[in-house]
């Protein structure tokens, strides 16, 4: 029986969303509070840090995907913009530390894979339609982070096994160097 790869996921913030499971099967969603906002953002740093390398070291992914961070003119202030970025530096430099291939994704581009559409009525709609995403798929979300990392999940299997296939390259790239498939 051949074991397919993991993918695992990330939508930064203080509250840090989640999601790993094998291509083609079934991801295990979370969040995980980094802190509170009173917490220093150094400190949020390194809980990402940490946690993000046990996920790497429990699930071994063959990819990371992690959502962009965006700025919405009106909405966005100095200190989460600069939250967000250094979250998004903590994550990518985990999976380089770690030797694993790390994408970013727009959140408009993963919730048009997963979701059909990019275009809600405000940001909860959104939020909400991953909810019930989840819920109609069986899968457990405690919260809209996670939510969100499951969508995710959803484009980075679509992106880097369409059909539920590995690609041969990622063989012989050696970005799967460690996964070897038993026949």
């Amino acid at each position: 029986m051949t074991t397919k790869p993991s993918i695992l996921t990330f939508d930064p913030s203080r509250k840090l969303g989640y999601g790993a499971g094998p291509i083609g099967g079934t991801p295990e969603l979370g969040t995980v509070t980094l802190g509170n906002d009173n917490t220093p953002d150094i400190e949020v740093y390194g809980r990402c840090a940490r946690t993000v390398d046990d996920l790497i070291v429990k699930h071994q992914p063959a990819l990371i995907v992690v959502e962009q961070p965006f700025y919405i003119k009106g909405e966005s202030n100095y200190g989460t913009t600069q939250l967000l970025h250094g979250l998004y530096g903590c994550i990518c430099g985990m999976a380089r530390s770690r030797n694993v291939q790390c994408w970013s994704v727009a959140v408009q581009t993963w919730r048009a894979v997963a979701l059909g559409t990019a275009k809600f009525h405000g940001r909860n709609g959104a939020k909400q339609a991953m909810l019930a995403y989840c819920k109609n798929v069986g899968w457990v979300a405690v919260d809209d982070n996670a939510a969100d990392a499951g969508g995710m999940w959803v484009w980075g299997c679509s992106t880097f096994a369409p059909y539920g296939q590995v690609p041969r390259d990622a063989f012989t790239a050696g970005v799967l160097a460690w996964w070897v498939p038993t026949q």
